[in-house]
């Protein structure tokens, strides 16, 4: 199973915005990409809208020229999921349809190496289910960006029943080095109520569907709502709740109108 440190090819199928966003943090971060897409005209649009969004951030100093032509040479355009044979880490972003994500899943199975993680950028399938059509559900897991990722710097890691410690310490120190950021979660004991999540990055330690999507904006994200939730659902501190609290506060300021998400995980979603 490959580690953090030994993901130096990913493969991300689908060519879409979500697809090309992903590509590019990759691209970015030093790997060598594979996008894959059945239409070539996606696969166009997507290598232009990476080049163009690369090239505006070494327009604005936020990254040096060199990088960014290095960039988006590392993105290799591939037509079938063959050319994925010899990647360490494959994210599926294509439609979010079970049995066409199964069917695809299966297909990695077979032509992937062994030591290959599997993810899927699935917003609500349960990463179990997905995990189950393929031979090695401990590689299986959800790696949830939030649209579009070179901008909003969010994900979820979802964990299915079956996967491994050492895929998910893979993925999350792999994310990091995209720079994504993680964010508190808190573990509820209530009855029903398992956890809720709050912030950029979403890591999960017991589920694979979030019903119940709380979206909070500034103009609707007020201290005394938070702080209601908060007592009422997490045994922990006052202090710890303060800090949450301020911390929501905070990035809701920054983001000057991006969303946050808090979600509520119940034994209904397992």
């Amino acid at each position: 199973m490959a580690t953090a440190s030994e993901i130096a090819a990913v493969g991300v199928i689908g060519a879409g915005q979500m697809g090309s966003g992903i590509a590019q943090l990759a691209a970015a971060a030093g790997c060598a990409v594979l996008l894959l897409d059945a239409d070539p005209a996606a696969l166009s649009r997507a290598v232009a809208s990476i080049s163009a969004s690369l090239r505006r951030l070494a327009a604005k100093g936020q990254l040096s020229q060199a990088a960014c032509e290095d960039s988006i040479k590392r993105i290799r355009c591939v037509s079938t999921v063959q050319d994925l044979r010899d990647a360490d880490l494959v994210i599926e972003a294509i439609a979010e349809n079970e049995d066409v994500k199964k069917k695809l899943f299966v297909e990695l199975d077979k032509i992937t190496k062994s030591s290959a993680i599997l993810a899927s950028n699935t917003s609500s399938i349960s990463i179990t289910r997905l995990a189950s059509a393929t031979k090695r559900p401990s590689q299986v897991i959800g790696m949830h960006f939030f649209n579009p990722p070179p901008i909003m710097k969010l994900i979820e890691i979802i964990r299915g029943a079956d996967t491994s410690d050492e895929v998910f310490a893979a993925v999350k120190s792999f994310s990091e080095s995209l720079a994504l950021e993680l964010t508190p979660w808190a573990v509820f004991t209530q009855p029903k109520l398992l956890a809720i999540v709050v912030g950029n990055i979403v890591v999960s330690p017991s589920t694979q569907i979030f019903h119940g999507h709380i979206i909070v904006t500034p103009t609707t994200l007020h201290s005394k709502w938070i702080s209601q939730v908060l007592k009422q659902h997490v045994p922990v501190s006052g202090s710890q709740h303060s800090t949450c609290l301020s911390w929501m506060l905070t990035r809701a300021s920054a983001n000057s109108g991006s969303p946050l998400y808090a979600r509520k995980i119940t034994q209904d979603s397992l």
